[in-house]
């Protein structure tokens, strides 16, 4: 069920990117993608971050954790 719910979220932010779909070659920009679409998903769900980001007091970092090297890229 949260599976469920979580493969529904990430299908959602790749809708419309052919590289994206099962098979593609769209790697790091699938990521990027992903991320994106959760910290949207994130912000929209609560109202008081909404309010945060919107008047400049929040900023949201988005970023990739790389396991190979440990390192975190922000993008």
């Amino acid at each position: 069920r949260n599976l469920s719910a979580i493969t529904r979220r990430i299908k959602t932010a790749f809708k419309g990117s052919e590289e994206c779909e099962p098979g593609g070659t769209g790697g790091e920009k699938c990521v990027k993608l992903n991320v994106t679409g959760s910290s949207r998903s994130i912000i929209a769900k609560s109202p008081i971050l909404k309010k945060l980001v919107a008047d400049g007091s929040l900023h949201v970092v988005k970023a990739i954790y790389e396991m190979e090297s440990g390192e975190v890229k922000r993008f």
